[in-house]
């Protein structure tokens, strides 16, 4: 079942040099360059011509992916970074996931990837140009530093049809290397009013849907450990609250632990997290046209972004 861990007696920590190294990026995580990539990421939504699914559970629903792709290329080229736009899918069903890399140094061949869906439903301000704000303020705070380990940023493409970019790409070009995965789906809207937060699965969490939730797989129980622990190192950082999903969360009614591009990750055994604010347990705007810029809390997003920098931060350094 689920397990919470925030009281658990484990003894994980990052290293000395690896927190020292996480508190200097995440300080430099700007909440305005967030918001200003979700609002440019909307914008470009809203001049694209959208994709009706023809499937009758998507019906009505406009799909948006090429201006979301095109927009984070471009952004990434922007700090010099070599950029791939991996293009798969089927005729009718292109996927359009971008791929860029910050080369390391002394452990150059374990690859740390962060990374989020660019594709969306609707306006998608929270899911995902949250998510896709905080991978390319990753990249720009890390851009200009000499990690050991690689870091590998992904936007990934229609997550919203079933994790279609992520599964291509693990089942294409597999996993072997990658040291550790940290995704973000949905990482920017809060709701401070008592009971605003629905359970996840009879999970015993907060009733404020006030917090990040990190979730791991039984075996990267540790990495949700360390994670949750260097935000006490952080200036600012969200209110947590930490999961563990036994095995890979494909015991029987865990499968909402597994509605976003970790999970092919997750099923492979790499070892990582999946940062969220719980979508629809809390945003009733989710997949609606009513998930918009002006709903998101620029604090929080500003306080995700820089816990996620930290994290990647931290795994990169060898310690």
């Amino acid at each position: 079942m689920l397990l919470a861990l925030l009281a658990c007696s484990r003894n994980a920590a990052f290293e000395p040099v690896q927190i020292e190294e996480a508190v200097r990026i995440a300080a430099a995580v700007r909440e305005s360059a967030l918001m200003g990539h979700v609002q440019a990421l909307v914008d470009g939504r809203a001049a694209e011509t959208p994709y009706f699914p023809p499937e009758p559970r998507y019906a009505g629903m406009p799909f948006t992916h090429l201006a979301s792709a095109a927009y984070v290329a471009a952004e990434l080229e922007a700090l010099g970074l070599e950029v791939e736009t991996v293009v798969g899918g089927e005729p009718g069903r292109e996927v359009r996931s971008v791929v860029a890399e910050i080369p390391g140094s002394s452990h150059a061949d374990e690859i740390v990837m962060v990374t989020a869906h660019h594709d969306a439903w609707f306006a998608g301000a929270d899911d995902n140009a949250t998510g896709v704000a905080v991978i390319l303020e990753v990249a720009r705070v890390m851009a200009g530093s000499e990690p050991d380990r690689t870091i590998r940023i992904v936007a990934w493409d229609r997550e919203e049809e079933g994790l279609v970019g992520a599964a291509e790409y693990v089942r294409t070009r597999g996993t072997e290397g990658v040291y550790r995965i940290v995704n973000l789906d949905s990482v920017g809207y809060t709701d401070p009013t008592p009971g605003s937060q629905q359970s996840i699965l009879g999970l015993d969490a907060p009733d404020t849907g006030d917090f990040l939730a990190v979730i791991a797989p039984e075996f990267a129980a540790d990495e949700m450990l360390r994670a949750v622990g260097l935000a006490r190192h952080l200036d600012t950082a969200p209110k947590l609250a930490g999961v563990v999903a036994r095995q890979d969360a494909h015991a029987m009614l865990l499968t909402d632990l597994l509605r976003s591009d970790h999970a092919p990750f997750w099923e492979a055994g790499v070892p990582g997290l999946f940062f969220t604010d719980t979508t629809e347990f809390r945003n009733p705007r989710y997949h609606t046209a009513e998930d918009t810029v002006d709903t998101l809390d620029p604090l929080f997003l500003d306080q995700v972004g820089g816990l996620t920098a930290g994290v990647v931060a931290a795994w990169a350094e060898a310690g």
